[in-house]
């Protein structure tokens, strides 16, 4: 990905140099994998989008071919809200089901603090095409920014909501926790604001994207707000949850009552009572330890 987002390694591991596969030896590749059986495929690319053209060549040779397979990929939202319906109509009809956005905030402010290049008008502009389109969207977030303030964070949260609640096919990952990474412009920042980075590669291993506790630059409350949300907006698209559960009628009632819940504490930003996170980290700890 050629973009500069200052949490990103890629700039600084790729040197923002991009390389893209031509559109007609990616097709064999995905007729190499069709042959096999493969119905649906995952193109693993930071930013498939990079070059338009590039890839309406490859949803033209798909379209031809008739393959039947279905692919999901990373896209950014500004591209997304400028490309036309009759392009992103092209994309679903050569395949494509499921795309990928990291929106990271619904603050402005924090959108130009990381350098996203992105706006909030972009990811609610880039959610209504996606409806129109049939093609499902899934959204991420990040709080925990040198400079982020709760107000940002309530922000996020509310277009958490509300692009959920404007496309019924639309997902939401839950709110993560930045994490600074090693060369990042922002993790320099955070050095001089407090950051203490772990001393050993065992110690990296235990730092995931749940958890604050040693972000400096950040008060403890805030910190164990943040690691909080990070759990129960997992719940605030119960579509995303019931997706995992099956048949399971009882727990599907059970996440549908618990989302009423967490949406209700979201919208009046009400954080202090979660007896639940405990219940939540032990889970976590037993199903990954």
């Amino acid at each position: 990905c050629p973009h500069q987002c200052a949490y990103c390694y890629n700039h600084i591991f790729n040197k923002s140099i991009w390389r893209g596969i031509s559109p007609e030896r990616l097709l064999a590749r995905v007729k190499k994998l069709a042959s096999f059986g493969a119905k649906t495929i995952d193109l693993v690319d930071d930013n498939f989008f990079v070059n338009p053209k590039r890839v309406e060549e490859f949803c033209r040779l798909m379209i031809k071919a008739d393959l039947k397979v279905k692919f999901l990929t990373n896209a950014r939202a500004d591209f997304l809200a400028r490309a036309d319906l009759k392009y992103i109509r092209m994309l679903y009809k050569a395949g494509f089901r499921e795309l990928f956005i990291g929106v990271e905030s619904g603050s402005n402010r924090v959108l130009k603090l990381i350098k996203k290049n992105t706006t909030v008008k972009q990811a609610l502009k880039a959610n209504r095409r996606l409806k129109q389109t049939g093609i499902k969207p899934v959204y991420s977030f990040m709080a925990g920014f040198p400079g982020e303030t709760l107000e940002d964070v309530n922000k996020t949260i509310r277009l958490m909501i509300r692009l959920a609640d404007e496309n019924p096919e639309a997902s939401l990952t839950s709110l993560k926790v930045f994490t600074p990474y090693p060369g990042t412009e922002l993790y320099n920042t955070c050095i001089k604001h407090g950051f203490k980075p772990p001393a050993s590669l065992e110690e990296w291993s235990e730092f995931d994207y749940n958890s604050s506790m040693r972000h400096g630059w950040k008060s403890k409350a805030y910190n164990a707000l943040l690691e909080n949300l990070s759990y129960t907006t997992y719940f605030l698209d119960k579509r995303t949850m019931q997706s995992h559960l099956g048949d399971n009628a009882v727990l599907r009632m059970f996440i549908s009552a618990y989302s009423s819940i967490v949406r209700l504490r979201c919208k009046h930003s009400f954080y202090s009572f979660t007896p639940e996170i405990s219940l939540m980290k032990y889970l976590k700890k037993r199903m990954f330890r």
